[in-house]
């Protein structure tokens, strides 16, 4: 007999949600946020379930350090806004 099951690991991006709408949207507003040029939509797509920073080092190849900080900084700030409005979607 197997022993019970004692833990369970869900992929939400992209499997049990389809995140990518947000994540452009958080992209975007980040960039203009930090005077950066938002990367191109056909960019994002590439970079989904990369580490944050793996994505944003792919995303503004040119930022330094402290750039890419504040687009970290200001990408989570987004998320935090958006899953507190009202007609939140992640479908």
């Amino acid at each position: 007999m197997s022993p019970p099951l004692r833990l369970a690991i869900f992929d939400l991006d992209g499997t049990l949600l389809d995140s990518h709408h947000n994540i452009t949207r958080a992209v975007t507003e980040s960039a203009k946020l930090c005077g950066l040029p938002a990367p191109s939509a056909e960019a994002m797509p590439r970079v989904i379930g990369l580490s944050l920073a793996d994505a944003l080092k792919a995303l503004f190849p040119t930022a330094g350090p402290d750039e890419l900080a504040a687009v970290d900084h200001a990408y989570r700030d987004c998320f935090v806004r958006y899953r507190q409005e009202p007609d939140y979607r992640e479908p």
